[in-house]
């Protein structure tokens, strides 16, 4: 899934289920995924995991077509809200804080975007066909 404006894009690849041969059900459904985010400035790239019944929750978020939209990844303190203006994404906003050995990463990011709602939606239903929730 790739979210982009004008200088900035973020994008989502979903590599696959982070344990395909767990046998519990709260491991079967966790994603492994890689969040690339691509700005004029520079690109930083990270892993990061969902659940996911959390692409459930986004998919319910995109259909009510919310003014704010928020994408989140809760293990991984980072968020990515959608500001959603007559099906149209206006602005989106990036949003990542982490803890690591040598320190602290902050990154927060915003810039503007004309994708369409629905656009998003197709790209969050392609997901779920692709991994359900087991």
């Amino acid at each position: 899934m790739r979210l982009s404006g004008e200088d900035c894009s973020i994008e989502i690849e979903v590599q696959g289920y982070q344990y395909p041969a767990a046998t519990l059900k709260e491991d079967l459904n966790w994603l492994s995924c890689k969040v690339s985010f691509i700005h004029v400035n520079g690109a930083s790239n990270f892993n990061c995991f969902i659940r996911t019944f959390d692409l459930v929750g986004w998919m319910k978020s995109i259909c009510t077509r919310m003014p704010e939209i928020v994408l989140s990844f809760p293990e991984d303190e980072c968020s990515i809200t959608l500001y959603n203006k007559d099906g149209h994404i206006r602005h989106v906003e990036f949003t990542r804080e982490c803890k690591l050995v040598e320190g602290f990463i902050s990154q927060k990011a915003v810039f503007t975007s004309q994708m369409a709602l629905a656009d998003v939606r197709s790209e969050v239903e392609e997901l779920l066909l692709l991994y359900p929730v087991l």
